[in-house]
């Protein structure tokens, strides 16, 4: 660790309109990686996401340290995220659905990828309609680790959240995806959102001629969008040794506590260590620390 020695690194894409940030390096198997972002800009994409811009991952690959080959085009979407590479040099990834649901990603060569659904690890019990939340994740020679949660959209299982005033009709489909949304109850056609006037008391939904046509209180519109009636979130931990045959365990099984998270995970002789923090136990008004280690079966 006291002599170094300055190689070439590859140049950034000529796509990339930014040096690269947010680098990562680390080992697996018998190699290097260099993980980066950098940020892209496609004007094909600017009339549909409003800018064009996006945040892309690069993967690069060493076995000596000195030479370095880009590992694919990671990733193909800009909401998919680089996690890491096992110790069999698979890289791992995650996206998510239209829906919102997570989607881990796993590739043997950057360029092909194989998206493994996780929700078939939620249970009746967690909800009719619900989502997994991935917290902390760990990827290293043990597969891939992660302290998450899995929680109910008790809106959407209501059927979304409606309020009408003066033919105009809000609309909250999802405690996931923003509103309140307006639209014409005659016409059933959606109000633009620039015809939505956001003041101190509340929110005016605006005539093609600036007049108001229904006006909402932020009473109301907090009312619309409140889904902590009916929800419920379970922490968990997960785990993989592939990415493709996944385990679940709920956090209050192993901790004692059902608000123990999310802390960080680590491996240490062969054993995954999960460090938790429970604010609802405490010694001298101190929060519990608490430390889960984790043993094959």
């Amino acid at each position: 660790g006291g002599a170094f020695n300055e190689v070439q690194f590859p140049a950034l894409p000529d796509s990339a309109l930014s040096n690269a940030g947010d680098m990562r390096v680390f080992t697996a198997g018998d190699a290097f990686y260099v993980t980066m972002t950098f940020n892209t800009f496609d004007p094909a994409a600017q009339e549909s996401s409003g800018s064009g811009y996006a945040n892309a991952y690069l993967v690069y690959r060493s076995t000596d340290g000195a030479s370095w080959q880009q590992v694919g085009n990671f990733p193909d979407s800009a909401n998919q995220e680089f996690l890491g590479v096992m110790n069999d040099g698979t890289l791992v990834g995650r996206t998510y659905t239209s829906d919102g649901s997570v989607i881990v990603t796993t590739s043997t060569d950057g360029v092909t990828w194989q998206g493994h659904d996780l929700r078939p690890l939620t249970d009746p019990s967690d909800g009719q309609i619900v989502y997994l939340d991935m917290w902390v994740t760990s990827v290293d020679d043990q597969g891939i680790t992660v302290v998450g949660a899995v929680s109910n959209d008790p809106i959407a299982e209501a059927g979304g959240h409606t309020l009408e005033r003066d033919g105009v009709r809000l609309e909250v489909p999802s405690s996931r995806f923003g509103g309140p949304f307006a639209y014409d109850v005659d016409t059933g056609e959606q109000i633009p959102q620039n015809l939505a006037a956001w003041t101190d008391s509340g929110m005016s939904v605006l005539a093609d001629d600036g007049s108001t046509r229904a006006s909402f209180t932020n009473e109301e519109l907090n009312q619309l969008s409140n889904s902590q009636d009916g929800l419920h979130t379970t922490r968990v931990v997960l785990h993989s040794d592939d990415g493709v045959h996944w385990s679940r365990e709920n956090l209050a099984d192993l901790s004692g506590g059902a608000e123990a998270g999310p802390g960080f995970i680590q491996t240490l002789d062969g054993k995954v260590l999960i460090t938790l923090m429970d604010a609802a136990q405490r010694t001298n008004t101190m929060a519990t620390t608490m430390v889960l280690v984790g043993t094959r079966k």
